[in-house]
């Protein structure tokens, strides 16, 4: 008797959530079924753990999918709707080739929204000072970051590979920082954000052209999601 008092309370939570998540899992968007795939896994993991504790792990775990593939839906809706905003208040940038907008999958397959920020439009050259023009794609990020605040911020730092390694390094970190201090004064909270320098790693070109290191040089902002909020 006690079993069935118990899951009947947790039936309460999980339907109540299937209701508060429902409206959000809106199709349409190009990876609200992707989330929806990843959620489901993780849901019906967790609902099996719920339903060993409650004698009946099968209908936990389905329970589970449910409310992780709603739960995920939720996020990659999220993500549809960010990646619209950055697209439009980024469109300029965008043409003149000074911001690339895509969606990449991490190594975990989470989905995530990257910004690729020319090094040659935002910074002066050699130097970690921001070029002159660079404060209004940046507010219009910082904008967008605070519209979702529901999200962790990765800000990595590129250089081609002229120079020393070392040297590559420090000034690949300073101009993320310099890219992340940025945000933190449009509002956006400093513990969302992670700053990392990668120095002359992971070439996106060949550094044996001008064309090529000028690509390399650049700072990526990585949106990622969080699901639980």
């Amino acid at each position: 008797m006690s079993q069935q008092r118990i899951y009947g309370k947790q039936g309460v939570w999980i339907v109540a959530g299937l209701l508060a998540l429902g409206g959000c899992a809106t199709p349409g968007y190009q990876k609200t079924e992707t989330g929806a795939t990843v959620g489901a896994l993780g849901g019906a993991a967790l609902g099996a753990i719920i339903g060993n504790q409650t004698g009946n792990p099968l209908a936990g775990a389905a329970i589970g999918a449910g409310v992780g593939a709603l739960a995920g839906g939720a996020v990659g809706y999220a993500m549809d709707q960010q990646q619209q905003e950055f697209q439009q208040r980024l469109a300029a940038q965008e043409a003149a080739n000074q911001v690339a907008i895509q969606r990449v999958q991490l190594a975990n397959r989470q989905q995530a929204i990257n910004l690729r920020l020319s090094g040659q439009a935002f910074f002066k050259t050699n130097s970690t000072e921001l070029a002159t023009n660079s404060s209004s794609a940046l507010n219009n990020i910082a904008q967008v970051l605070n519209q979702y605040p529901n999200s962790r911020v990765l800000v990595t730092g590129y250089t081609d590979n002229t120079g020393s390694p070392s040297y590559n390094l420090q000034l690949s970190r300073d101009r993320a920082q310099t890219i992340a201090n940025y945000l933190m004064t449009q509002g956006v909270n400093p513990a969302r954000i992670q700053v990392v320098g990668m120095g002359e790693a992971s070439p996106i070109a060949s550094n044996a052209t001008p064309a090529g290191r000028q690509l390399n040089r650049r700072v990526e902002i990585t949106v990622i999601p969080q699901q639980n909020g």
